[in-house]
């Protein structure tokens, strides 16, 4: 059986302004690369731990499952080098790029991480590429954002993302 992989866009910064926060994730274990105290800079947790961290609770998440273009097996090996063991950084230290680049050790036919500094680049790069199965979102704590936030996320959702009320899980 393949092994379950995705993106994971986490729409805004935790403040609710700003880019937002792109994580993988390889069956149930997500990847993020926001640490940048830590030795290697990548966040490694289980996928119900990373949605309800505290920040990620109060901006929405969009979850896209991937399909079969992506090799579950090679993403996984590439993440887990990358953050089991300290390292010399080398490369883009942000999570977007770094989640482009994972992805394109892994797809078939390439995931042209050149660019994609930006959650929202990578969101449409998985479209243009066709690799996404199925997406959902989930946005656990609205009510922890003001109401001036939550109206400016709602208005990225609909104008980036074509995502509207109705189309997310509260709660």
């Amino acid at each position: 059986m393949a092994t379950s992989v995705g993106i994971i866009t986490c729409v805004t910064n935790a403040s609710g302004y700003g880019p937002g926060h792109t994580a993988l994730w390889v069956g149930g274990t997500v990847y993020s690369f926001e640490q940048m105290g830590s030795f290697n800079g990548w966040l490694v947790t289980n996928a119900t731990d990373y949605a309800n961290l505290a920040g990620n609770r109060k901006r929405p998440l969009i979850y896209f499952k991937l399909n079969g273009r992506v090799d579950g097996a090679k993403l996984g090996q590439y993440l887990k080098s990358e953050s089991d063991e300290w390292f010399e950084r080398y490369g883009p230290s942000v999570c977007s790029q770094r989640a482009s680049i994972a992805l394109d050790s892994a797809t078939f036919g390439g995931f042209d991480p050149k660019g994609y500094d930006t959650p929202f680049g990578v969101y449409w790069c998985a479209w243009r590429r066709q690799i996404v199965e199925e997406w959902w979102g989930v946005w656990k704590s609205p009510d922890d954002q003001s109401k001036e936030a939550q109206a400016r996320i709602w208005a990225k959702l609909d104008s980036d993302y074509d995502i509207h009320p109705g189309d997310l899980y509260i709660g």
